[in-house]
């Protein structure tokens, strides 16, 4: 804020600048001036004070310009000094840049005037020396320059031609442009801070990443906006800060990765002020909301960072908190995608090595005189032989998936329609599985179900969805696949449903199929377990919500076959 000049103390100090670096000539004989009262200037000065004196909010600068309402504050308060002076007006002239002139105060001077009295006002501040012109137009014109630091101006004072100033009143005057000027000059240099803070509380603002200062007695200063989103109580500072009420202290709920809870004291910002030096790459986890206003979790990396005077005392600390979430989620996909990979590539080996035996075996006997090539021997090895190259083929897929491993992650969606692809795949596994019995149906118009996503992922998806009907589904059964457009929370999906006549699953157990190693102990017509992973659906799951979609299962139980479910979004 600009504070007011204490003008109480002038008797003591009257004739004297108010700023020891700007000197003017004393006026012994100011006093014994009639016209010239001490109260009445004193006041008139207070009202210049009081017009000039702007206060600020402690935590937001106002965005208005002040210097816009500098004419309006000042003409009010340049009038009793017109009258203490008896002049018809006191203007005050501000150098612009470009030569440009700002005027304030009641102008009667007529306007035809005005240019020529812009000409002696520069002419004035040229010479740096006080003029007085008089003329039937513009009556007794007298002019006080005025230069503080960068800024120029004048103090104008019209008055009748019968009424010339005397020496005194010229010296008052002088000192009265003085003051105002500097005034003027203080608020002028006041903007320019005011300016410079408000573009750097901008910038703060804008900064993606979380900032919180802090003083040496771990007290905050200053917080920009990425740090407010992360405050647990964000809502009650949002609200004071609208209400124009100070905002209450931001609170940031803060654990360790194991979840125990931070004091004050082993908070970064704390450590680099206690240990005098920086705090680097702390992890943490912080509870916040996200943008739906629901409770997160978000793992972070904390660095802070001592400051000091310049004097080197250690006065407060910066600390830059890096959301890191993002990172995590990619690292949590590259464990999922790892075992995925496990599991894709599994199923077809232990194929291809029961074929590759069964082959061997059938290749001994033949040599031996155990068995004679017939019709149902060669469409045996045939068939075996087929399974090899599918399965081969699988692993050829999943070996190229990891030639592009970013764009797996990270998924590189593309447009593709559910409906050819999932027709291409059922017909694959027509040609593996002879002991099962496979149908596909689509609905009218819904012939292509197009969408944006990752090929692999649905690949994943429609493979274990298959995988798992042949799995748990007695031989000479049917898998039915129907695939139709769908609409959920407003969105149109696509709807793709696998359903066997298999083992079935116990209610108690449907919601927890597509957790991560969840098994199902179901035993094959030999009375063998079946064997897997328990991994397979958990994939399903992880890339249907990948897309805002959702797998489920229904299932009448054991022995009564399943129905697996899930929903992708389709392409507007």
């Amino acid at each position: 804020m600009i504070h007011a000049c204490d003008i109480h103390h002038l008797p003591r100090v009257w004739g004297e600048s108010m700023d020891d670096d700007v000197r003017v000539g004393r006026l012994p004989s100011l006093r014994r001036t009639p016209a010239l009262a001490l109260p009445e200037l004193c006041a008139a000065l207070g009202a210049l004070d009081d017009a000039l004196s702007q206060p600020v909010s402690a935590w937001e600068p106002h965005r208005n310009d002040l210097i816009t309402s500098l004419p309006g504050r000042l003409t009010a308060a340049l009038a009793p000094l017109a009258r203490l002076l008896r002049a018809q007006s006191v203007l005050c002239w501000l150098a612009g840049p470009a030569g440009t002139w700002q005027m304030i105060g009641d102008v009667p001077v007529p306007q035809a005037c005005v240019p020529r009295a812009r000409e002696l006002v520069a002419a004035a501040l040229a010479e740096k020396r006080i003029r007085c012109h008089s003329s039937k137009r513009l009556g007794n014109f007298s002019i006080f320059p005025v230069v503080v630091g960068e800024v120029q101006g004048a103090l104008t004072i019209l008055r009748p031609q019968a009424l010339p100033l005397s020496k005194d009143e010229k010296a008052a005057a002088s000192y009265i442009a003085q003051r105002v000027l500097r005034r003027v000059a203080r608020e002028l240099a006041w903007c320019a801070e005011r300016d410079v803070a408000y573009e750097w509380r901008t910038i703060f603002n804008a900064l993606p990443e979380a900032m919180i200062i802090r003083d040496a007695n771990q007290r905050v200063l200053d917080y920009n906006d990425a740090a407010l989103a992360l405050a647990a109580n964000a809502d009650a500072i949002r609200a004071a800060q609208q209400a124009g009420m100070p905002p209450p202290v931001p609170e940031w709920a803060t654990t360790l990765p194991q979840g125990k809870p931070l004091t004050l004291n082993e908070i970064p910002s704390a450590r680099a002020v206690r240990e005098a030096m920086p705090v680097q790459a702390a992890q943490m986890e912080v509870a916040t909301r996200d943008a739906t206003g629901r409770p997160v979790v978000l793992p972070v990396l904390a660095t802070a960072v001592p400051l000091y005077t310049s004097a080197g005392v250690l006065a407060r600390s910066v600390t830059i908190v890096h959301d890191i979430s993002p990172t995590k989620r990619i690292e949590q996909m590259k464990d999922t995608f790892a075992e995925r990979v496990r599991h894709d590539v599994y199923s077809p080996l232990m194929s291809i090595q029961m074929a590759a035996t069964v082959i061997k075996k059938r290749c001994e006997q033949l040599q031996s005189g155990e068995l004679v090539a017939d019709d149902g021997l060669l469409r045996k090895l045939t068939s075996l032989a087929t399974a090899i190259g599918e399965g081969s083929r699988t692993i050829e897929s999943v070996v190229a998936d990891l030639s592009n491993l970013d764009a797996v992650i990270l998924g590189a969606p593309s447009r593709m329609s559910l409906t050819e692809y999932v027709r291409e795949r059922v017909q694959i596994f027509k040609n593996r599985y002879h002991n099962h019995h496979f149908t596909c149906t689509f609905d009218a118009g819904d012939t292509l179900l197009e969408g944006y996503w990752c090929k692999p992922h649905v690949e994943s998806i429609v493979n274990n969805l298959l995988e798992n009907a042949v799995k748990y589904s007695p031989k000479q059964t049917t898998i039915s696949v129907r695939l139709f457009a769908d609409t959920y929370d407003g969105k149109r999906m696509a709807h793709m449903v696998v359903k066997d006549e298999g083992y079935g699953i116990e209610k108690n157990a449907q919601e927890a199929i597509f957790e991560k190693g969840a098994r199902l102990n179901h035993k094959d017509e030999q009375g063998n377990i079946i064997p897997g992973t328990g991994e397979g659906l958990h994939y399903i799951k992880v890339f249907a919500m990948m897309y805002g979609g959702k797998p489920w299962v229904r299932s009448g139980g054991t022995q009564r076959g399943s129905e697996f479910h899930v929903r992708l979004p389709l392409a507007e």
